[in-house]
Order: C-alpha cells, then structure tokens, then sequence
C-alpha cells in the first residue's frame, strides 16, 4: 500500500501540486576552453516548457580557471547568448591558470511563470570573461559541469524574488 504524501499544517493539497511539472538538464564532462571577452554558451537545456503559475530553480556548477587576474561571469540567457537575460550568477575570480587550481563556480536563479499560458523555450548558460582576459570552465568524468531547471514550487510563492519569463 503506496502512503499519502505528508502535507504540513495549515497546507493545502491542490490538483496542481499533483501535476508537477518535470526537472530538464544538461551536463558535459569536457571542459570548455578559450573563452574571451564574447559571451558564449556553455550548456544549453533544450525544450524547457515552463508551466503556467509556477516558478522555477536553475542551478549551474563548474570549475574556472583563466589568465591572472581574471574573472568569468555566468548568465542565464533565453534560447541563446543573444537572447533574453534571465539572470547573472555574478563573478567568479579565477584564482589559477591551471585545470587543478579551479574556483567553483555555482548558483542558482529562480524563474517564475505568472502568465496564464505555457512558454517551452531553450535555456543558455553562457559565459564571457573579463577584458583582456582568457577563461575555461572545467569539466571531467567526476565532476561535470551542469545546468539543472527543476520546479521549485508555485509562481505567487516568489513575487518578488524570481525573474519573469516570456
């Protein structure tokens, strides 16, 4: 006999927390080298339909390394490096110049979907260096870098505190 999920005091269990919506990522374990001062994409989750009402987490993990005193930026786009800005995970300094001298690059942004319609588009993380500078986001077998947009709850939970998609 399947038990009932617990629901805490002075909760609600409404159709729509049935339905939850599903988790889309995207992951490599090879690194991405070279990048300058072009904002690039690094990891692209292809197909995310955002649910009307609710919101949603987007997590990103990956190690950086780069020429002295630089720094990475990580950005969540619409579709691509061109499209709509979602969110910035702030600078990362690079305080290496080698695979094994990484700074841990990790974060994430919340997404709300308030409108009445579904919206299913590509979801970019890219990444531009600072000026003058070189970076690589670092990858391998045990520790890939990812991209995770997983729901997190209903849109009215997070007035205030997510970035609207359209």
């Amino acid at each position: 006999m399947t038990m009932p999920a617990p629901i805490a005091s002075g909760n609600y269990l409404f159709p729509s927390r049935l339905n939850r919506p599903p988790t889309f990522s995207a992951l490599s374990t090879a690194a991405q080298t070279g990048v300058g001062t072009t904002e690039l994409v690094s990891l692209t989750v292809a197909g995310v339909t955002f649910k009307a009402g609710w919101a949603y987490e987007v997590q990103m993990r990956g190690g950086v390394y780069g020429t002295a005193a630089s720094q990475a930026l990580f950005r969540i786009r619409k579709t691509n490096a061109a499209g709509t800005d979602w969110g910035e995970y702030g600078r990362v300094t690079c305080v290496g110049t080698s695979a094994g001298t990484t700074a841990m690059a990790n974060g994430s942004i919340v997404l709300v979907r308030s409108a009445t319609t579904d919206l299913t588009a590509d979801v970019a993380l890219t990444v531009v260096a600072s000026s003058g500078a070189t970076v690589n986001v670092y990858a391998n077998a045990t520790s890939p870098r990812y991209l995770v947009v997983r729901p997190c709850g209903f849109a009215y939970e997070y007035v205030g505190c997510g970035v609207e998609v359209a």
